[in-house]
């Protein structure tokens, strides 16, 4: 709690744990379902994008990583990824199947969207507007290839650094 307490302060440190508390007794779950940006975001300079398969992701990710979402590339599931100087600091998984969010929560969507999950940055590459472009760099590619359908996101609100980064004057 104290790593907690010293980057978010009381107030957001003490609503992550009551708002943990809860949903573990009363068994809910508050979450945020949002369209993926439709806007442009610009190349960032010294990241790489790709679309990455099964055998590359393998090769850039975590062993742990790399075997947790094996089911995930066997499903058809396309993953976007960021790269900086040759090591991964980034991924998004995209789904047009049936997707289990929780144990209580599965996301079926029309045939012209998907649904975006899994979205995870370096915590020394945050803030940097990763995860948009990434999205950005999928919706792109997809475009190219006539694949036109429009990606879902959907926000756990317990995270504590999403509300923290949404509230932050540079996201304004």
């Amino acid at each position: 709690m104290s790593k907690n307490l010293e980057r978010y302060g009381l107030w957001l440190s003490l609503r992550s744990y009551l708002l943990r508390g809860g949903i573990k007794f009363f068994n809910f779950h508050l979450c945020k379902v949002a369209w993926a940006s439709p806007r442009s975001y610009p190349e960032i300079p010294g990241y790489t994008m790709e679309m990455v398969d099964a055998e590359r992701f393998s090769a850039l990710a975590d062993p742990k990583d790399a075997k947790n979402f094996a089911p995930a590339f066997s499903k058809g599931h396309q993953c976007a990824a960021t790269c900086y100087q040759g090591e991964l600091v980034g991924y998004n998984f995209f789904a047009a199947d049936r997707t289990e969010v929780t144990p209580h929560i599965d996301f079926l969507l029309g045939e012209d969207m998907l649904y975006s999950y899994n979205a995870f940055t370096s915590p020394e590459h945050r803030g940097r507007g990763l995860s948009p472009a990434r999205w950005t760099f999928a919706r792109n590619v997809r475009e190219a290839t006539g694949d036109h359908r429009q990606a879902i996101i959907y926000i756990g609100l317990e995270n504590l650094a999403s509300p923290t980064r949404a509230a932050s004057p540079a996201t304004r």
